[in-house]
Parts: structure tokens; sequence; C-alpha cells
């Protein structure tokens, strides 16, 4: 697992480098498809960077220039007094974020070249994640930190992306899917970590289960997928 504190930037670099393939070259690009907008592999490889952006802003700095800012709002939701007496490991700050999302998006962009559905997986963690950065600005009134990249990065891109995978041909049961794929993910981050401030687990199970995570896109795509088209062959963009 990558340093606790230098993972954000190391994310940062990365993402530099893959928005600057992303839109100066045709390297993610599937030939023939005319737009890198309706490019269902294109926009899987522009979920890497966008989360990677996302992350520097919940755990490098924030808009109130504070360091690894997220962990301190976790830990007072969980009413925790403050960072410093919060019992959340930081291991499992690292575990989600990198064992989680960022196996996840990779995963996606990997396996879903020629598959719509598979490629486009990850976006329901985008946008589950920034529903969940809305509605707790909007219940609390306040800036939370990760809320810009939210709201301007991941909700037009996730729901573009939605638009372009239905032009794709993915069916609504395919969007539903991606979308409860993001809601298992973050089903399983929470039920864990409440698991581990209850006792019922260890720090080196709850990390485990952040990397174990990273597959619950792609599995809950391909369940619901089998069981809606009694085993179709999944939708390919190119033979």
């Amino acid at each position: 697992m990558l340093p606790t504190f230098d993972w954000p930037w190391i994310g940062a670099a990365t993402a530099a480098v893959l928005l600057l393939l992303l839109f100066a070259t045709p390297l993610f690009r599937t030939p023939g498809v005319a737009s890198r907008w309706h490019d269902t592999a294109w926009l899987a490889v522009l979920a890497i960077p966008l989360y990677m952006l996302h992350q520097v802003e919940e755990y490098g700095i924030d808009l109130q220039g504070v360091s690894y800012a997220f962990r301190g709002a976790l830990c007072g939701k969980l009413e925790f007094p403050d960072a410093a007496t919060c019992l959340i490991p930081f291991s499992f700050f690292t575990a989600v974020n990198v064992g989680t999302v960022w196996i996840a998006v990779v995963l996606a962009a990997m396996l879903g070249r020629r598959r719509p559905l598979l490629a486009l997986s990850a976006y329901g963690i985008v946008l589950v994640n920034a529903l969940t950065h809305i509605v707790m600005a909007l219940y609390d009134r306040a800036y939370n930190p990760g809320l810009l990249t939210a709201v301007v990065l991941f909700v037009p891109c996730g729901l573009w992306a939605l638009h372009a995978g239905r032009q794709s041909g993915i069916s609504r049961i395919g969007l539903a899917s991606i979308v409860i794929g993001g809601v298992a993910v973050h089903a399983v981050l929470i039920l864990s970590l409440l698991a581990y401030l209850h006792g019922l687990i260890d720090a080196v199970l709850l990390v485990d289960l952040q990397i174990l995570n990273a597959a619950v896109p792609l599995a809950v795509v391909l369940v619901i997928h089998r069981i809606w088209h009694r085993g179709a062959p999944m939708l390919r963009e190119r033979r």
C-alpha cells in the first residue's frame, strides 16, 4: 500500500499525465468512433484522473487549505471530538482510495475495451460519491472536502458517461446496474467501517475488505446482466 500521506500527490501527478494522453493523443481512443466523448473505452480511462483529482481535494488539500481534510470530516460525522481522537485508522482511507477506487477504475478501463457495460462500471462509484457529497453539503449547509470536484467533475462526467453508454447500446437495466454497483461499493465501505468501530473485525480485515471491494462494480454489472438477459452475450462495441 502506498504511504499514507503521499498517495494523493502521486495520484495528482498520474492524473496530469493521463489527461495529457487522453486529450492530446489517440492512445485510448477506439478506432472508428468519431468522438472521444462517445467512446466508452476512452470514457473508462477518463474516470481514472477524474477520481484522482477528486482525491486531491479530499486528502491533499481542500478549498479551506486543510490537508487530509476528509478524515476529519468523516470523524466529525461519526461524533469523534476531533481527528486526533478518531479511531478510524489512516490505512482505511488509503485502502479505500487506492485499494478500492484506483483498482476499480483501472479494471473497468482494462476489461471494458470492447464491452461498454464493463467500461463504465466504475462510474457508479463516481455518481454515488458525488451524491453523498452533495447531500451532506445540503444537510450541513456547508462545504465538505471533495464537494467542488464532485459537482464540477463527477456530476457532469458521470451523467454524460451514462448517456454515452445508452447511445452505445447499454440497456436501462445495464445503466441501473452501474449505479447499483456504486451503491454496493459504498455499502461495503460503510458497513465494514462500522463493524470495525464496534469491534467486530480488526484493522487488517478492514483494509483487506476495501481492496476486495474493487471487484464489486464489475461483479454487480456481470451478475445483473446474466440474470436479466439469461446468459446472453454481453454487448460488444468492437469485434
